[in-house]
């Protein structure tokens, strides 16, 4: 049937009258027969005597779930990742910063510029209201991850100047 835990809930033990600690052997060694009112605790009930009767001396074995709620003997730490992760949609963008042969440092940079986590000066500014928080480039706006990628006029030359480098005549303003 499962985990009694999945299965029951959290109070599911107790009003079976099983320790949540137990094994499944001491559960079944232990265990005195009750009725319920609730129909599944009288269906694990069942379940239980059919086990005790089969006289069952098979040692008590650790199975591992998988996402299809299957049960295995075998432990799969690639099963373990899914059941444990949250999911998110997968992002438009993350094949260009996430790729084979990047750079990790460089791609964790962008990842966190891409989500507007870099620690600019209008960041800051809500850690701390005493500083500054113009540009430490160009001395003329707010320093924010926008202002310093696209509209900072320092950070435009050293662009331009890079890109003209690497791009040699590939490369065209705007």
């Amino acid at each position: 049937m499962g985990r009694l835990r999945d299965l029951l809930g959290t109070r599911g033990f107790m009003d079976l009258g099983i320790p949540e600690i137990s094994t499944v052997a001491e559960a079944i060694q232990k265990h005195r027969r009750r009725r319920h009112r609730v129909v599944i605790l009288n269906k694990v009930e069942e379940e239980i005597e059919k086990i005790k009767s089969a006289n069952n001396s098979a040692k008590d074995v650790a199975v591992w779930r998988n996402k299809a709620e299957i049960y295995k003997a075998m432990f799969s730490s690639h099963n373990t990742w899914l059941l444990i992760r949250k999911e998110y949609i997968l992002q438009r963008w993350s094949k260009y910063i996430w790729f084979k042969h990047a750079t990790p440092k460089y791609s964790f940079h962008v990842w966190i510029a891409t989500l507007d986590r870099l620690s600019t000066c209008d960041r800051m500014l809500r850690w701390n209201p005493d500083i500054d928080p113009t540009c430490v480039l160009c001395k003329l706006e707010v320093e924010t991850r926008n202002h310093m990628f696209f509209s900072c006029a320092y950070s435009s030359q050293i662009w331009g100047t890079l890109m003209r480098g690497l791009l040699c005549s590939g490369y065209t303003e705007r």
